[in-house]
């Protein structure tokens, strides 16, 4: 009749943000805004077996978010800038902890997205008010969509 349940986090202010394709891993988000500065720290966290770990360490007014998890679940990617002025989308390996930049641009990288079984990617920046979409696939990426006023995508925690 019923089912077993088994506690995989204690909350501690996180919210989840996305789960990998396979399950096996959870990403959690907190922001840490008290309202003291507009450009609110915040944090990444993955979650596998109940070990928790934090992907972005780091000091000072720094803004992360998740961006998702790749389609094979081997990484996480989230957008940050503490790296430049502009919000930057970065991966991290969930099993070698390596960190690398993805997605640079002169303006804010607003989102990553993959079709399903991970062929295809499309990326959004707002380039001055403009959004500049990109598809790319394994061959080099090629501007598929110009569209003038739309909508800023927020991804959770930033």
């Amino acid at each position: 009749m019923g089912y077993e349940r088994e506690l995989l986090f204690q909350n501690d202010g996180y919210f989840v943000s996305d789960v990998s394709l396979d399950g096996r891993w959870v990403a959690l988000d907190r922001s840490t805004n008290c309202g003291a500065t507009p450009a609110a720290p915040s944090s990444c966290t993955t979650c596998r077996a109940a070990r928790t770990t934090h992907v972005t360490p780091h000091e000072g007014d720094v803004q992360f978010g998740t961006v998702g998890f790749t389609p094979n679940s081997s990484q996480l990617y989230y957008s940050t800038n503490g790296e430049g002025e502009f919000a930057q989308v970065w991966s991290y390996g969930l099993t070698s902890a390596e960190r690398a930049a993805v997605l640079q641009a002169d303006w804010d990288v607003m989102y990553v997205v993959f079709s399903r079984r991970g062929r295809y990617r499309v990326s959004a920046v707002n380039a001055d008010a403009q959004t500049e979409i990109t598809s790319s696939t394994r061959a080099p990426a090629r501007r598929c969509l110009k569209k003038r006023g739309a909508r800023h995508i927020v991804q959770a925690g930033t």
